[in-house]
């Protein structure tokens, strides 16, 4: 190489060279980029270049788009430090019907781990709008199924849009708007009464399952139930008889109440004063009902069959008791006996009283008489 050419050839390599490390101080360097693949089920409307955002901003651009059968891979390049979860999706997102659309990475990262270079967004966590021939067939057949060859095809939907109209337009709007209201208000107070509602469903599932659990139980009341109906139902002529009876009995029954009214209140009055003079000695009545078995053993027990006498012991000497007293003035005019007189009432009575001896001798000629009328020997035929 001659002399003439080695310093155009050194001037352009160092041009080379400057132009190349400019290029690489402009860019930041391979390492600050990286690419990320997303896997789309179409991408229309979405080219080379086309804008990558997150929250609407831009922060990388699209930089391969490549057909693969049924699916379209799309390669995102995104400055290295983009705050991306790893987890991302990705969204064609069209900002209007016939502009061009950009990728949307979704949602915004709040901590954790980053998506890396070279991470691949799969086809589950990849969006692409609905696009506007799907919708406009959708919509036509949605017409051909309302049209003259599908549901309107007997003038049915067309009757209906005619009672629609005369309806609402004879005041039926108003109904319409007050069915609403009510509507929402009825919703309403189930969102508000929600909680209640829940403890219904809750008691109505326990209920539920009770019966589940109860099964053979409830199976066998209602065989009983059923049984027990026929039974009813192949006497209903018995049973009808009976109630036959029990009516024309009630009329009887009624028309002797209307016939002695005044007898049977008089007997009720009466029923009356012996319950409250039962209620009045309920006490006297109770303490006599518990000694009356005793007394009756007891008195059955004195009885001499032999002797044809009462064995009992009395202090009949005591002429002033007033139990022995009272006894031989209800037996003594049976048999003829003259009784002691009551005890004195009084000092003075005393003093008037014969002499000590004759009063004495009297007292006890007259004991001896109670004794013989209390034992009874007179009266059942026995002797001392």
């Amino acid at each position: 190489m001659t002399s003439r050419w080695t310093k155009p050839i050194a001037f352009l390599a160092t041009i080379i060279v400057a132009v190349g490390g400019l290029t690489v101080m402009l860019r930041g360097g391979a390492s600050d980029r990286i690419t990320v693949t997303a896997r789309f089920p179409r991408a229309v409307g979405l080219y080379p270049g086309s804008s990558v955002r997150v929250l609407g901003v831009a922060v990388g651009t699209v930089r391969t788009i490549t057909p693969e059968g049924a699916t379209v891979t799309v390669v995102l390049d995104l400055p290295a430090g983009t705050p991306v979860p790893a987890d991302a999706t990705a969204v064609i997102i069209p900002p209007s019907l016939v502009s061009d659309r950009y990728v949307e990475l979704t949602p915004v990262y709040d901590g954790g781990e980053r998506m890396a270079d070279g991470a691949v967004i799969d086809e589950q966590h990849t969006m692409t709008p609905v696009e506007l021939d799907e919708i406009l067939g959708s919509l036509d057949s949605l017409l051909v199924a309302l049209g003259p060859e599908g549901a309107n095809k007997t003038g049915s939907l067309g009757h209906l849009v005619d009672v629609g109209a005369r309806t609402l337009g004879k005041g039926g709007g108003k109904d319409l708007n007050d069915t609403i209201v009510n509507l929402a208000k009825a919703v309403r107070t189930l969102s508000d009464n929600r909680g209640d509602l829940t403890g219904v469903i809750t008691n109505l599932a326990a209920f539920t399952d009770t019966l589940a659990r109860n099964d053979s139980r409830i199976r066998t009341l209602t065989a009983d139930l059923a049984t027990a109906t026929q039974f009813l139902a192949g006497e209903r002529s018995a049973l009808g008889e009976a109630l036959k009876n029990l009516s024309i009995a009630l009329g009887e029954v009624a028309s002797l109440v209307r016939e002695h009214r005044a007898d049977l209140g008089s007997d009720i009055q009466t029923l009356a004063q012996v319950t409250q003079v039962v209620v009045k000695h309920k006490d006297s009545l109770t303490e006599a009902l518990d000694v009356l078995p005793l007394a009756s053993a007891n008195l059955a027990g004195t009885v001499n069959t032999e002797a044809k006498t009462l064995d009992i012991r009395n202090d009949n000497h005591q002429t002033d008791d007033p139990y022995s007293i009272l006894v031989c003035q209800i037996v003594g005019p049976l048999v003829n006996v003259t009784c002691p007189p009551p005890p004195a009432k009084s000092k003075a009575v005393q003093a008037a009283r014969p002499a000590a001896a004759t009063a004495a001798a009297e007292r006890a000629r007259r004991a001896d008489a109670v004794t013989e009328l209390l034992s009874l020997r007179g009266v059942l035929g026995g002797g001392s």
